[in-house]
């Protein structure tokens, strides 16, 4: 669907992609100019993760959207645009796609705290 809204391809991978399918992915995302990843309970299946870990690596810039939880953008490098869409509808994903062109703001916050942020407050 993203692909559809921002051009591009657009790949599925299994809820937890092999080592051999991230490494193909990043192989490819080396062409390309930009990269948006999704995320569904990543933190449950720490592969997604590792994919958006290893795809921030290629240096292009990137963005990941949380489908579902927002747990699973706490442990994602700096370089990495997080945003929370909690759902994959084709609503939710237009609504994506317009803040990813800069058509329009995010500007919500988190109802969480990040997990290292809320263990500092409470020593």
């Amino acid at each position: 669907m993203m692909a559809a809204h921002l051009g591009g391809e657009g790949v599925t991978t299994a809820v937890d992609p092999t080592d051999e399918e991230i490494a193909a992915l990043v192989d490819r995302a080396a062409g390309c100019t930009g990269i948006v990843i999704g995320s569904y309970n990543g933190h449950l299946h720490p592969q997604q993760l590792g994919l958006a870990k290893a795809l921030a690596a290629v240096g292009k810039p990137i963005a990941a959207v949380a489908l579902r939880n927002p747990y699973d953008l706490f442990s994602l490098p700096e370089n990495v645009y997080t945003l929370v869409a909690y759902e994959y509808t084709a609503r939710s994903t237009a609504a994506v796609a317009d803040v990813l062109r800069g058509h329009s703001a995010a500007p919500g916050r988190l109802p969480i705290a990040h997990p290292d942020f809320a263990n500092k407050e409470a020593q």
